[in-house]
């Protein structure tokens, strides 16, 4: 399938996995635009005035990067970076993120070893690393490279967090304000999870491109505003959304097999597919006749003046069907 405009992967967008720019580049073109919308104020953020944060590897195993506790990348499928950070930075000060790496069930009897602990460290000349541009001082800065504390015998899993200060020319509402559903009785809430899965997921289904992208309008618009997104493109982006959202017509499996998790603090929640496509959104749709995974993770949240669930953001990858 043409993405036409889809063509950079972040949060929202399509990009194919194993088609990932490398990082400089990536980051010459988040800055494409003169400004966009400012999300608190409405001024103009200037090209002069723009920071981005990204997180570049290339792991070999499973993985999930959490950004102050929302997932921004991972699943089963292992590979490279990079994964840009800003629509999770909802405003500047202290952050988290967080690296979660785990074995296949088929390698070591589903065991990292501690020599993997190091390999992932070290990577070659891509080590998991915390970077930083900054346009008013047309800056390329490391903060950090995300190194694990070494183990000393094998494991199923490793995860790890480190802080960060950023410093942003925006805020974002996000989930910041939103209900704390860890509060709430668990089968209620996963009985309104699953209802607004279903409704998305019967929007995908029946075809229906622009009334799923429509229930993204939120989400997009901080995308937009956090990613410095041009404004002259933003029409044209959301309608290759549409597009590639309305091919999935009559694909996208019923909501089964799936395990609910909170997280953002609380305050955010989605369901997980199991089995097959363990650890990527329950909306991950195959199309057998193109040979392709629509891999589609999206993080519902309840304003506190929201009578229901509402997308607070969404990944969406597009892959070869090699994932066992």
């Amino acid at each position: 399938m043409g993405l036409g405009a889809i063509s950079l992967r972040f949060d929202g967008r399509w990009w194919p996995r194993l088609q990932r720019p490398p990082l400089l580049a990536m980051m010459m073109v988040c800055y494409l635009g003169v400004g966009v919308v400012h999300a608190k104020s409405g001024e103009e953020v200037l090209d002069s005035e723009q920071i981005a944060y990204f997180v570049d590897y290339d792991i070999p195993f499973p993985f999930e990067l959490r950004v102050n506790d929302v997932i921004a990348a991972g699943g089963t499928q292992a590979g490279p970076g990079p994964e840009t950070l800003n629509d999770y930075i909802l405003e500047s000060g202290e952050q988290s993120v967080t690296l979660r790496v785990w074995a296949p069930d088929d390698y070591n009897g589903g065991q990292l070893r501690p020599r993997d602990i190091l390999a992932l460290t070290e990577a070659g000349d891509r080590p998991p690393t915390l970077y930083m541009v900054d346009k008013r001082t047309d800056e390329f800065k490391k903060l950090r490279t995300l190194a694990f504390a070494p183990i000393d015998h094998d494991l199923p899993f490793v995860e790890q967090t480190w802080h960060f200060n950023a410093e942003v020319p925006y805020i974002l509402e996000g989930w910041r304000s939103s209900e704390d559903l860890s509060l709430w009785d668990r089968e209620e809430l996963e009985q309104a999870t699953v209802a607004r899965f279903s409704e998305l997921r019967n929007l995908l289904n029946s075809g229906d491109g622009k009334g799923f992208v429509d229930e993204l309008a939120a989400s997009n618009e901080e995308l937009f505003v956090s990613s410095y997104f041009p404004r002259k493109k933003r029409r044209e982006f959301v309608a290759n959304l549409e597009e590639v959202y309305g091919s999935l017509k009559g694909l996208v499996p019923p909501i089964e097999n799936y395990r609910l998790r909170i997280m953002g603090r609380g305050r955010a929640v989605t369901l997980e597919a199991t089995g097959k496509y363990q650890g990527h959104g329950v909306l991950t749709t195959e199309d057998t006749k193109e040979g392709t995974v629509y891999l589609i993770s999206v993080v519902l949240h309840k304003p506190k003046d929201s009578k229901e669930l509402e997308v607070a953001r969404i990944t969406g990858w597009i892959t070869g069907m090699e994932i066992e």
